[in-house]
This record gives C-alpha cells, sequence and structure tokens, in this order.
C-alpha cells in the first residue's frame, strides 16, 4: 500500500500447502531442500502464481518470491512462457539472502532477468549478516525491510534511525523500500514519518484470495480525518 494515498500498489503471491504433513511454507521448503529439488518446486508455484493476473488491474504489480537456487535456474532465465505475457509487472523477491554464495553468478542472473522486463526485490532486510551485502552488491529495485525492524517501531527510537539511513540510502539509489509488518497505526505513521512510503501488513490486509484489495480494517480516510 502507499500509504501517502491508501492506493494498493502491489500484491504478494503466498505459498500455503494444504497437505497436512506440511504445518507451514518453511516445513515444505525444508523438505524440497533436503531432496534437492527446489528448483522443481519454483517452477510449479510461479505458473500457479501467475494464474490471476488478468485479474490484477493494469497498473499493479505482483511480488514473487524466489529461493537464491531459482537464481541459476535455466528454465527461469530462459523466461517462462507462463510469465512472459506480465514480465514487466512482476516483481522476483530474492528471499534468504545468506545461501546467495556467489554473487557474481547472482548478478548474472539478475542481468538476464531484467532483460525479461522483471524487476528485482530484495526480501528480509536487516534479517542477517549479510543482507546489506545483499544491499550494495545485487542493486535491486526494491528493497522489503524485515518485520522485525518494523514491529513496535513506534517505541523504539534507535531502529528508527537505523531505518531513516536506510531510507535515505534507498531514495538516493532509486532502490524501493517497502516495510513489512505493519500492523497498528502507530507502526504506519512512524514508518511513514522516517520515510517509507509503502507497506505492507495486517493493518492493510491478510492473506485471502487474489488480489481482494484493502481489508476493511485499514479505514485509510477516516484515520486521515481523525489526524
Amino acid at each position: 500500500v502507499d500509504a501517502g494515498c491508501g492506493c494498493v500498489v502491489a500484491y504478494e503471491a503466498l505459498c500455503r500447502p494444504d497437505d497436512p504433513g506440511f504445518r507451514h511454507v518453511g516445513e515444505l521448503l525444508q523438505t524440497t531442500a533436503r531432496l534437492g529439488r527446489l528448483q522443481e518446486l519454483g517452477r510449479v508455484l510461479r505458473p500457479m502464481s501467475v494464474a490471476s493476473m488478468a485479474q490484477l488491474e493494469p497498473s499493479k504489480l505482483l511480488f514473487i518470491n524466489l529461493h537464491p537456487q531459482d537464481l541459476l535456474d535455466p528454465v527461469l532465465l530462459q523466461l517462462e512462457p507462463e510469465l512472459a505475457p506480465w514480465a514487466n509487472r512482476i516483481v522476483l523477491e530474492v528471499t534468504e539472502s545468506a545461501e546467495i554464495t556467489n554473487y557474481d553468478d547472482a548478478r548474472v542472473s539478475i542481468k538476464r532477468l531484467r532483460s525479461h522486463g522483471f524487476r528485482i526485490a530484495l526480501d528480509d532486510l536487516g534479517s542477517g549478516y549479510s543482507s546489506l551485502h545483499c544491499l550494495t552488491q545485487l542493486e535491486p529495485d526494491f528493497v522489503k525491510l524485515d518485520m522485525a525492524l518494523v514491529r513496535g517501531i513506534n517505541r523504539d527510537s534507535r531502529t528508527s534511525r537505523l531505518i531513516k539511513y536506510l531510507a535515505d540510502f534507498c531514495s538516493g539509489e532509486d532502490i524501493g523500500l517497502v516495510a513489512e509488518g505493519v500492523e497498528t497505526y502507530d507502526e504506519m505513521r512512524t514508518v511513514q514519518h522516517i520515510g517509507v512510503r509503502w507497506m505492507q501488513g495486517y493493518l492493510f490486509a491478510k492473506p485471502s484470495k487474489p488480489f481482494c484489495g484493502i481489508n476493511p480494517i485499514f479505514e485509510f480516510g477516516e484515520h486521515q480525518q481523525a489526524e
């Protein structure tokens, strides 16, 4: 959500396994990694993620998660036919940045993906020691702040200053900065005051069927009038 106007600017495709053998997506990914089949899983999930793109307003973007191993998948790099019509509206969100071991190869892959029209996001900035290195090495189009930084930020002046530095850096590098995990109006106001314009979190919407819009709990207009 663009908190400056209350507008939806993008959606994120979420993986939620319905097989009772997996309690959450983390278990699915761990099992797939042990079997050495992460790229195969990505090839299944990406077409599913764009299956409803025709319903999405033309001005909106869709963020799709990638495991670092997907950056080396020749099927993705050759442009999957299901993704091709929507490439200029898809942001490929690289997760688990600590697992990127060869930045030269990653940069080559990202350049190839950008040539198809995709944009690149770095997820969970601030969640690990390597995330700042990823920021400088991969030069993403978007950066998503880890929700642990955002949670309770209205009561944490030190974290607020850190995010302000990151916001200034991203602004200077023309990188879109997104705050994840915004759940309260106080968090939204603080992050907005720092200079982060784009946000996502339960304050705005909860996981739902594709492209259902803003959650009614976020009454932007009434809230602004009250302010």
